[in-house]
Formats: C-alpha cells, sequence, structure tokens
C-alpha cells in the first residue's frame, strides 16, 4: 500500500523559518532589502554628475569607439600631439591635414573604454549622445546614469567574490563580516558613480587572489577554541595524489599559470600602474614550494606580456613610447613641470628634469600616502584590524600566503602611486583614478572580517546572541560614514532636511551650460579649453588644451597652433580659470595668462590686440564662463 507524505503544515513553514533552511533565506532577503533601499536612497539623493576628469575623458573616449572612430579621442592635450610627431607623424609637412584627422589616444589603457563602448552599443541613443538642456539642469546626464548601474553592478559581483574567497580561507560568519565592512565603505559607494575603472579593477585584483589561493592545496584551519597544531588536515589530496609540495599537476598547471598571466594582462590593460603587480606576483609563485613553482611563474610571465605586448607595440609605433602619454606622469609636479604644465606643453624640455627632483616627489608623495591615505583606506577602521591580523598568530596556511602576497603588492603601489601622482588628484582629491591602493581594500577587508573572528571565538559570552549582537555593533561602526549618508538621504526623502548637496557638480562641471556653449559651435570646428575633458564628453566637441602662452616668441603659444596647425574657432574658459587665485595664478604665474584673459573681457570688454577671435558671448562671461568665438553662432540658433 503507498504511503501517503504527511502534509506540510503551518507548524513545520514555522520551524523551517526559525531553525532550519528558511532561516538563512530569511536573512538573505532581509540584507538584500536593505541594501536595495540603501542603494535606491544613495542613487537618488547622493549620486553626482561627473567629478572626475580621468572619467570624463574616458566616456569620450568609448563614444568615439562606440560610433566607429576607433581608439580616438576628442580631448587633445598638446603633449598627445608632441609625442605624434615624435611617432606615427614623423617626417609629415602637412600640419594642418594629420590635425584634421582622427586623433589616437594616447593616454588610456583600452579595457575599461572598450567595455564602456559595449554599453553604449547595446543601449539605446540617448546613453550614448545624452544631452542635458536648460531645463533639465538637475540631472545627471543618461550616459553617467548608464555607467553607475554598470560599475554598481561590478561593485556588487565583488562583495560576492570576496564572500566566496572570505568563506574559503575563513569560515562563513567570518566571511560575512568581510562583506559586511566592503559593502560598508562609502568610499567604495562614491567611487561606483565616479565613472572611474575602480571596481573592475577591484573584480580583477579579487579574481587574482582567489586564484593563487587555489595553489595552495592544504589550508591548516583551526577550529574555535582549539590549538593550531591540533586542527592539522591530512596532507594528502582526497583522491589519494599527493600534493603535499603545492603543486598542481599535469594541465591544470598550465591552465592556473595562464589563468594568472592573464589576469595580470587585463590588470595592466585597464589601468597601466597596476603592470607593477606583476613583481609581487610572479615572485610570490616562484618562491612557492613546489616542483613546477618555476615553470609556472614563467608561464604566468609569458602570457603575461604576450597579453600586453599587442597594446604596447601599438603605442610603440604611434609615439615611440609603451605607455604614451601616460609614462610621462613621473615627470608631472616636479619644479620644472608643476600644476598641468607637462600636459600643455607642445615641445616639453623633459631633459631639464634631475633624477634628485624625482626622488623628491617619489618621497614626498609616499610620505603623504602613508601618513593619510592608508590609514583612511576605505574611510573604514578595517585597518587597524588587518594590521593586527597581521602580527597575530592568524591559522591556515593559504591565508598566511595571501598576507605574504597582499604586502608585496602594498610595497610595490605605494610607490607606484606617488610616483604617478599628477594635478588630476588636486582636482579631484578624494575620487580619482590615481588612488591605486583602494582595490587592496577588499583583501583589507577580508583580514580584518578574519581578525574580528578570531578574537570573538576566544572569548567567553553569557549567552550566543551577545556574540552576534557584537558582530553587528563592529559591522555597524565600520560602516558608520555610509550609514550617516542613507539616513540623511531618508530624512531627505521625507522632507524633513533639504538633499545633502547639489546633482550637479557646480563648479566648475554643469553639463548643461557646457553642453548649450559647445553646441553653438559647428561640428568639426576646433576649440580650445581649460577643461578639454568636460567639452569633449559634455560638449561632443574636439577640444585642445590651452597652451601656456597666448603670444610669445617661441612655440608654445596660441599662435603657434592656430596659424601652424589648425585654425581654433572657439576658446572656451570655465571656472577652473575664472575661479582662480588672483595674485597667485593671474599676476605671478607665467603659465597662466588665460586669467588675465578673462579678467580683461570681464572688466574692460577688451581681447588682446591682432587676437583672431573677436566675438564674445556675454550672458555665460556673468555666470563665470567665458565663449570667445569665430562667428557669433549663438545668434542664429535663437
Amino acid at each position: 500500500m503507498k504511503q501517503e507524505k504527511s502534509p506540510r503544515g503551518v507548524q513545520t513553514w514555522i520551524h523551517e523559518l526559525e531553525e532550519g533552511a528558511g532561516q538563512v533565506w530569511l536573512r538573505r532577503f532581509v540584507v538584500g532589502l536593505i541594501i536595495a533601499m540603501a542603494v535606491l536612497l544613495y542613487h537618488v539623493f547622493e549620486a553626482q554628475n561627473f567629478s572626475s576628469p580621468e572619467a570624463m575623458d574616458q566616456g569620450q573616449l568609448a563614444r568615439n569607439i562606440a560610433e566607429g572612430r576607433g581608439f580616438t579621442t576628442f580631448n587633445l592635450r598638446p603633449l598627445n600631439l608632441h609625442l605624434l610627431r615624435q611617432g606615427a607623424w614623423a617626417g609629415q609637412t602637412n600640419e594642418i591635414a594629420r590635425m584634421r584627422g582622427p586623433i589616437p589616444d594616447l593616454e588610456n589603457a583600452p579595457v575599461y573604454p572598450l567595455l564602456w563602448a559595449g554599453l553604449m552599443k547595446v543601449l539605446p541613443e540617448t546613453y550614448r549622445n545624452g544631452k542635458v538642456t536648460g531645463s533639465q539642469a538637475t540631472q545627471r546626464p543618461p550616459p553617467e546614469v548608464a555607467i553607475g548601474f554598470l560599475n554598481l553592478a561590478l561593485f556588487l559581483g565583488s562583495s560576492v567574490l570576496l564572500y566566496r574567497l572570505a568563506r574559503k580561507l575563513l569560515g562563513s560568519i567570518a566571511a560575512n563580516l568581510a562583506t559586511l565592512f566592503f559593502i560598508g565603505s562609502e568610499t567604495l559607494w562614491r567611487f561606483a558613480y565616479s565613472g572611474l575603472p575602480t571596481h573592475l579593477q577591484v573584480i580583477e585584483l579579487l579574481a587574482l587572489a582567489a586564484l593563487l589561493t587555489v595553489r595552495d592545496r592544504y589550508e591548516f584551519e583551526i577550529p574555535a577554541g582549539q590549538d593550531d597544531e591540533e586542527s592539522q588536515h591530512d596532507e594528502s589530496d582526497p583522491e589519494g595524489e599527493s600534493v603535499s609540495d603545492g603543486s598542481i599537476q599535469g594541465w591544470k598547471s598550465w591552465a592556473w599559470g595562464i589563468g594568472v598571466g592573464l589576469l595580470l594582462g587585463a590588470m595592466t590593460l585597464t589601468k597601466y600602474s597596476l603592470g607593477w603587480l606583476a613583481i609581487p606576483t610572479i615572485a610570490w609563485i616562484a618562491w612557492r614550494p613546489g616542483k613546477t613553482a618555476r615553470r609556472d611563474a614563467f608561464v604566468a610571465t609569458v602570457i603575461f606580456l604576450t597579453a600586453i605586448s599587442p597594446w604596447i607595440v601599438r603605442n610603440w609605433k604611434l609615439c615611440g613610447t609603451p605607455f604614451g602619454t601616460a609614462g610621462y606622469a613621473m615627470f608631472t609636479g616636479t619644479p620644472g613641470f608643476p600644476g598641468f604644465k607637462m600636459e600643455r606643453s607642445q615641445y616639453p624640455a623633459l631633459d631639464t628634469v634631475l633624477a634628485s627632483e624625482l626622488v623628491a616627489k617619489l618621497g614626498r608623495n609616499m610620505l603623504d600616502i602613508v601618513e593619510n591615505d592608508l590609514p583612511r583606506l576605505g574611510a573604514s577602521f578595517c585597518v587597524p584590524l588587518f594590521l593586527a591580523g597581521v602580527l597575530l598568530p592568524m591559522p591556515g596556511s593559504r591565508r598566511r600566503n595571501l598576507q605574504i602576497w597582499f604586502i608585496g603588492c602594498l610595497l610595490v603601489l605605494v610607490p607606484a602611486e606617488a610616483i604617478g601622482r599628477t594635478e588630476m588628484s588636486r582636482l579631484s582629491p578624494e575620487i580619482n583614478s590615481e588612488k591605486l591602493i583602494i582595490i587592496l581594500f577588499p583583501l583589507v577587508c577580508l583580514f580584518a572580517g578574519g581578525t574580528v573572528e578570531w578574537l570573538i571565538q576566544r572569548r567567553e559570552f553569557p549567552f550566543p546572541l551577545l556574540a552576534t549582537l557584537t558582530r553587528a555593533l563592529i559591522s555597524a561602526l565600520a560602516s558608520l560614514p555610509l550609514v550617516g549618508v542613507v539616513l540623511l538621504a531618508g530624512l531627505a526623502l521625507l522632507g524633513v532636511m533639504p538633499r545633502r548637496h547639489f546633482v550637479v557638480v557646480d563648479p566648475p562641471y554643469r553639463p548643461a551650460t557646457i553642453a548649450t556653449a559647445c553646441g553653438w559651435v559647428p561640428s568639426g570646428a576646433l576649440m580650445m579649453s581649460d577643461m578639454p575633458w568636460a567639452v569633449a564628453w559634455y560638449g561632443n566637441r574636439e577640444a585642445l588644451w590651452m597652451p601656456l602662452r597666448i603670444k610669445q616668441e617661441g612655440r608654445e603659444d596660441f599662435y603657434q597652433v592656430h596659424l601652424s596647425q589648425r585654425q581654433v574657432k572657439a576658446v572656451f574658459l570655465s571656472p577652473l580659470t575664472s575661479n582662480g587665485h588672483f595674485r597667485d595664478e593671474f599676476l605671478s604665474d607665467p603659465d597662466r595668462p588665460w586669467g588675465l584673459f578673462y579678467l580683461d573681457l570681464l572688466a574692460r570688454g577688451q581681447l588682446p590686440e591682432g587676437f583672431p577671435l573677436t566675438f564674445v558671448e556675454s550672458d555665460l562671461l556673468k555666470a563665470g564662463y567665458c565663449l570667445v568665438t569665430a562667428s557669433p553662432w549663438w545668434r542664429t540658433s535663437q
């Protein structure tokens, strides 16, 4: 006789929710709901338009790729043109003809712009060329909303990857702590809406860390309350194959080395400076015990070099340097090239930079990173917890090996960030792509979570719930800046208080004003600007960075471009110039003559004698902008 199944009654469902698998899913649902509410509030009340010049630069580059113009740029750096004259343009005499053609970009690595271009391809046209008009001045441009959601997806994906990695190394409870530390960093939320490739770099680093832990086949875990010696696992593979030397046998070893090399190559082609991570990674592989260690290191090195070589060759053919203009960042900030003088130089005298000046820049910036950036990494107190984890006798061989690799990465990224700092870090001090060590923050959270759980396991609590409440309190304290921001956004939603800040980063970036001014200039006409990245992104026009002089004997002035290279049809100045310090920038700095140019127009309505552009849009002048053109195009558009 067939036995009938007993019906699942209300009591069964209650038991599942209280003690069974339903309890786990209920917790996940609650956490997911909280994260979704935080995303909504942050997106509506905290997200602003781009403030980082690198984000706008990569955005206009992605749009050019999506529209079939290839890896060309509308953000024209005089240094970029100088390098092209040394390479692809060498020997050509028709300067005007080559300046009218597409200008190859020599600044950006290719991976992130290609990813962004792919997003533009699959989304409607609005998300490629979406313009913000005067009536939409308080709205973010649609392309910035789209890339914000893409970076947010990468952020959440990296949190899942961090959880899985931490669970293998630390257990599920510590993995939950590490993930909450990571998601609770308000700095990372700001990076998600910045348009920068930081979260792509984070997910690449976590994938590399996960791959490196595969090499260690054994983990000497420590159960709660036991000593390390009591918890050592049997050093043999479950299938009976001995792997106590740490080797990966057969084809898996080759696949592992290829995977490491490809990830290193992808990181380098996302941000050139991350190529320095190849040094600690290859050294870590070669240092590990095992019969195949040196072979694996060799395979990873060959694949890494093979992956980046096509792009390096492309740059070399165009300009004679492997990393284009990005390779000259080390000279920026030295006494000979303060501010943006390097990028604005048509003929830079690099031989004037002394080695001692580079050493001084390296030391000065490294000191600043150690004093200010490292202690405040991710705007969280996870850094002290990580340092405690390094000093405490934490169990687990894979965890200790990952710590060694992490420290090696930190030792190369700090000087790489220091020597590569430019004036972009001053324009956008908190959120910029030159902050390299921020990508190590998820591993800091991983080790911090392990430290907290290790300490909790060694403390006796009167009842288990108190341990859970302790973990929750520590997670809340680590996420306090984000909690405060979300609470203020919630109060703004309820109408209790106004929003914390305006949607538009103004000054100096007002998308509607920039798009309107550039819309008056005919397509294909060359503009000059003090923020060509914003003109290229919001205005979709070619813009050359302002030369160092207006008129001067030599080759570093406006007339050198206008008469010998390509005629300039419009000059567009922004609050970057009009809000400058009067004495330091307008009167004392010979490389900033455009401030006096603006003041003469504003106070006396005069242009320099013989200046070829004669029409001035007066309304913009009163608003802190300046548009001088060859023709009054705004009159015909009214």
